[in-house]
C-alpha cells in the first residue's frame, strides 16, 4: 500500500498501511472496509457486540469435540465429519429445562446424541468466557440467546448462519439441515418437545482481524472519531533517520496527538508492567517522531498523549499489583473502562487536554 500523510491536511507524519490492510487486500476488497465500518459503529452503540467481539477469541474456538455437519437431511450413517472451527457458534432454544434436556439426550440415536453433544460443548465453552465477563454463571440458553442477539445485530454477511437443526427429545428424532427447518415435521407428538439448534460461521476476514486484535484497535479508533478526532488504526509510521514503527493507533485533534497501544487479553489476564514499560519506550520513539517535524515546521505540537487499551486487568508488576501513575501524560484503560465505552478514559483525557489548554 502506498504511503500517505497524516494528518492528512498537515502532512506531519508519512504513514503505511499495517496488517489490516494487507489483510482486506488478501482476503478480499475495498467493500470490506464498509462492512468493517458498519461492524466497529454497531460495536460502539451496542454493548452486547461490543463485548461479544472484544473477547479474546480462545474462549470460543475449541478443537474438539468435533462437529458432524452433513449437506441436507442427516442420516446416522453418512455423516461427514469436520473438525470445529474457530468462529464456528451455535445458539439453542428448547421449551424443556437444560437439566430435562441434558437427562433426555439418551433418547437420541448416537449420531443424533453426538451432535448435540457436540453443541452444547460449543455453547458452554463460550459460556465459560461470558461467565468470566459478566461475573456470574449463564445457562447454556443465555448463553444462546448472547449469540442469536448479537447475529442478528451484526447481520448475515459477519456471522452466516450455516445449519439449522430440530430435534424432537421426545421420540429421538431429528434433522440438520443447511436451510432453515423451522417448519419440518419431525413426528406426530402434539406436545413434544422440540430442540432448535442455528450454527453460525464467522465471516474469514472477520475471524483473522479477531484473532490478531484488529478489532479492538479499530472499535478503539472509531469511539476517538466519534469524539472529534482524526484517527487511523494498525499502520506503520515512517520514524526519525528512516525507521519504521508500527502503532496500533495514532490519533490527532487540534495538534494534540494520542498515541495508542492495543493489548487484546482474555478478561481476566494482566497487562504485564515490564511489556507496558515496552511499550511505552516504543511510543517514545513515535513521539519524537511528531517533534521533529514539527521543528522542521518551526513550530510546536500541542500535547502528545500516549495510552494502552486492553481487554485484561491493569499493568502489574511480578511483585505487586501496580498502576503505571509516574508518567507524563499516559493513561490505560483497562477491560472495566474499555467493555464500558472508555468513559473513564474519554474524561481523562478531556482533563489533560484542558490542562493544556489553560496553561496557554
Amino acid at each position: 500500500m502506498s504511503e500517505f500523510q497524516f494528518p492528512e491536511e498537515k502532512g506531519i507524519l508519512r504513514l503505511e498501511g499495517g496488517k489490516f490492510s494487507n489483510l482486506i487486500q488478501r482476503l478480499g476488497d475495498e467493500s470490506l472496509k464498509e462492512l468493517f465500518h458498519r461492524v466497529f459503529q454497531t460495536m460502539i452503540v451496542n454493548e452486547k457486540c461490543r463485548f461479544f467481539f472484544l473477547m479474546n477469541p480462545k474462549q470460543i474456538s475449541i478443537a474438539e469435540p468435533r462437529l458432524l455437519i452433513k449437506k441436507g437431511e442427516v442420516n446416522p450413517e453418512d455423516f461427514a465429519i469436520y473438525p470445529i472451527e474457530s468462529g464456528l457458534l451455535v445458539s439453542l432454544k428448547s421449551e424443556c429445562s437444560e437439566e430435562e434436556l441434558m437427562n433426555e439426550m439418551k433418547k437420541f440415536s448416537p449420531s443424533g446424541s453426538r451432535i448435540l453433544n457436540n453443541y452444547l460443548a460449543v455453547i458452554k465453552s463460550l459460556g465459560r468466557g461470558l461467565s468470566k465477563l459478566y461475573g456470574q454463571d449463564l445457562t447454556i440458553y443465555q448463553v444462546s440467546m448472547e449469540i442469536a442477539e448479537v447475529a442478528e445485530k451484526i447481520g448475515k454477511e459477519v456471522f452466516k448462519p450455516v445449519e439449522y437443526g430440530v430435534f424432537c427429545i421426545d421420540c429421538g428424532s431429528y434433522v440438520v439441515s443447511p436451510n432453515q427447518t423451522d417448519e419440518v415435521n419431525l413426528c406426530f407428538g402434539k406436545d413434544h418437545r422440540l430442540v432448535n439448534t442455528i450454527v453460525y460461521k464467522l465471516n474469514e476476514v472477520f475471524l483473522v482481524a479477531w484473532e490478531e486484535g484488529m478489532m479492538l484497535e479499530g472499535y478503539a479508533a472509531y469511539e476517538l472519531i466519534e469524539n472529534g478526532w482524526n484517527a487511523v488504526f494498525n499502520v506503520e509510521i515512517h520514524g526519525v533517520e528512516g525507521g519504521r514503527h508500527e502503532v496500533d493507533i495514532i490519533a490527532e485533534k487540534d495538534d494534540n496527538f494520542l498515541i495508542i497501544e492495543c493489548k487484546h487479553l482474555a478478561p481476566y489476564n494482566w497487562v504485564v508492567y515490564d511489556d507496558a514499560i515496552k511499550s511505552i519506550g516504543k511510543m517514545a520513539l513515535i513521539e519524537e517522531t511528531i517533534l521533529r517535524a514539527y521543528r522542521k515546521r518551526e513550530e510546536k505540537p500541542g500535547k502528545i498523549i500516549k495510552a494502552i487499551i486492553t481487554t485484561g486487568e491493569a499493568t502489574k508488576s511480578r511483585e505487586t499489583d501496580i498502576m503505571i501513575s509516574n508518567i507524563e501524560d499516559f493513561l490505560i484503560a483497562p477491560k472495566e473502562d474499555t467493555l464500558n465505552g472508555f468513559t473513564e478514559f474519554k474524561n481523562n483525557l478531556k482533563a489533560i487536554l484542558d490542562e493544556k489548554t489553560n496553561l496557554n
